[in-house]
Parts: structure tokens; C-alpha cells; sequence
């Protein structure tokens, strides 16, 4: 989308910048689109209110800084939750091989290791693979002869 002004030489977009007082607008260059009018609009009124280009810089980057700052606490909070789930999952799945219990336990955990794959890092959900590979080998050890109650469990992952 280009810009509302013919003679705009803007930067492309390559960045998202949030200043709450004026709402979404776009900055930087990079992946092709062109600037939108409420970048400018943005720009103009940070001007008109501080009337100093280094001011409105500064409050630019204060409204980026603090987006960061965020986004790296949610990160943060995301991984640590994941990191708890998955060692509490290897626990479960040591306790399982321990005592050897019932195939039916055994797939509700893998179906609980299903679930938790969505919005995982490739590493976390590559543990958990070989995690559910460990189960499934010990489920059909525990089937032997493959009796149709556990031809049933083995299909739910």
C-alpha cells in the first residue's frame, strides 16, 4: 500500500512500532510495502505536539522499547511454563517405565504430549517425540500378541 502523498520517499516497512495515543503505524525499511498515511499522520502529530525531532524520536523508541520488553516477558513466562511441562512429563514417563503401568495410562500421557507440542520450540518437541516413541515401544512390549483393546490405544496418537 503506498502512501497518501505523491511525493513521499519513505523507507519500506520492515518494522511494527506501537505508540498507544495514536494507534498502529509503520516505520523502517526492508520487505517491499511502502509506508502507510498513518505513519505519517503519527509522525506529524508527535511533531506538532513536541515541535522537536529528537523528542519524537526518543518517544518512537520508548513506545518500541517497551513493546520489546514485553514481548521478551511473554517469551520469558512461555518458555519457563514449557520447561516445567516438559520435565514434568519426563517424571511421568520415568514413573511409567518404573512401574510398568497400565497401556491406558500411557496414552493419556501421550495424548497430553500431543497437545503440548502446539507452540513449541523444534527442540522441546523433538524430546518429546523420542519421549513418545519410549511409550509406544513400551505399550506394545506390554501388548504382546497385539489384543484388539490395545490395537484401539495405539491408534490415538
Amino acid at each position: 500500500m503506498t502512501s497518501d502523498y505523491p511525493d513521499d520517499d519513505h523507507e519500506e516497512v520492515s518494522s511494527v512500532h506501537v505508540v498507544p495515543s495514536i494507534d498502529t503505524y509503520h516505520l523502517g525499511g526492508g520487505d517491499g510495502q511502502r509506508c502507510r498515511a498513518k505513519c505519517r499522520e503519527a509522525i506529524r502529530a508527535l511533531l506538532q505536539k513536541n515541535s522537536d525531532t529528537f523528542t519524537v524520536i526518543d518517544d518512537l523508541e520508548d513506545g518500541l522499547s517497551t513493546e520489546m520488553i514485553g514481548i521478551r516477558r511473554d517469551v520469558e513466562n512461555f518458555s519457563r511454563r514449557m520447561k516445567g511441562e516438559v520435565s514434568f512429563m519426563l517424571r511421568e514417563m520415568q514413573h511409567l517405565n518404573n512401574a510398568r503401568r497400565t497401556s491406558t495410562s500411557s496414552c493419556i500421557i501421550l495424548g497430553i504430549i500431543n497437545q503440548m507440542k502446539f507452540g513449541m520450540s523444534q527442540r522441546l518437541k523433538n524430546q518429546l517425540s523420542t519421549g513418545q516413541e519410549k511409550i509406544h515401544s513400551m505399550i506394545q512390549r506390554m501388548a504382546g500378541s497385539g489384543t484388539p483393546k490395545m490395537s484401539r490405544t495405539l491408534s490415538i496418537s
